[in-house]
């Protein structure tokens, strides 16, 4: 139990603190003041997993803008400038 508990800590410095240690954030003062044991002031929310499922899409989508500008700009390039 006590190793679990470490870790817990350990992961909550990470997520929530600063540095290191844990900031007077008035939100994290509550948190800690309102759990009724150290489980529940140590614990974390789930990590989200839609935001990383994001990302991936928005990055296609600039890639495909981008291919879309070059192509683009490489036409208009070849009408300005033919080859002999």
């Amino acid at each position: 139990m006590g190793q679990k508990r470490l870790e817990m800590v350990q992961r909550a410095r990470r997520v929530i603190g600063y540095g290191g240690a844990f900031p007077p954030y008035e939100g994290l003062i509550k948190k800690f003041e309102k759990a009724h044991n150290f489980d529940e002031a140590f614990a974390l929310w789930p990590a989200k997993r839609h935001r990383s499922r994001l990302q991936p899409t928005l990055k296609l989508k600039q890639a495909k803008l981008y291919n879309h500008r070059f192509l683009a700009m490489k036409e208009h390039n070849r009408k300005d400038h033919p080859k002999a």
